[in-house]
């Protein structure tokens, strides 16, 4: 069964890692468990950019909506509608950035 997608998904692909874990000689609890962290990790860090563009008073609005439904698409339209920067780019680029570490990370793990 396919999992749900929380609403800024579809700005995090995390398909590059999870194929580069693919390869490794992790047994699939120890290859889901690397891959769990490694979604609260971005998702942390997904959470801290919004709130670090989300203005102060509607952090609580957002907060108590994201834990409701973490799924609701109309998430995002609540943040654009609150922000002046393109939270969308922000977003995927923070991800990238952290996407980029996590694979270094694992390509010297390999190496030992």
């Amino acid at each position: 069964m396919k999992q749900k997608q929380i609403f800024y998904d579809y700005l995090i692909h995390t398909e590059e890692i999870t194929l580069t874990l693919e390869g490794d000689c992790l047994d699939e609890v120890e290859k889901e468990e690397l891959i769990g962290l490694i979604d609260q990790t971005l998702q942390q860090q997904t959470l801290e950019v919004i709130l670090d563009n989300l203005p102060k008073e509607f952090h609580q609005e957002f907060l108590k909506m994201f834990s409701e439904n973490p799924y609701n698409p109309h998430l995002l339209t609540f943040i654009k509608e609150k922000v002046t920067i393109d939270i969308e780019k922000v977003i995927t680029e923070k991800a990238s950035k952290t996407k980029k570490e996590i694979l270094s990370d694992i390509k010297k793990s390999k190496k030992k």
